[in-house]
């Protein structure tokens, strides 16, 4: 699948999600998401990220998972 070929709502949808994740690791992790600079959330979400998939990695714009 490409993902710079993904319809509007295929986008939309996987944003959402990504908000969605976000606010529930932030959650889960007692940690106030409005507490976080831009920058610390992305880095947040992808190490949660990495956590969450067991030694998966964020690398070039896409999850690898090894």
């Amino acid at each position: 699948m490409k993902l710079d070929k993904l319809a509007y709502t295929d986008t939309r949808s996987a944003l959402n999600a990504a908000d969605e994740a976000l606010e529930l690791l932030c959650r889960l992790r007692q940690i106030p998401l409005d507490s976080l600079s831009d920058a610390e959330l992305g880095e947040f979400f992808f190490s949660a990220l990495e956590d969450e998939l067991g030694g998966g990695a964020y690398l070039g714009g896409r999850i690898q998972v090894f």
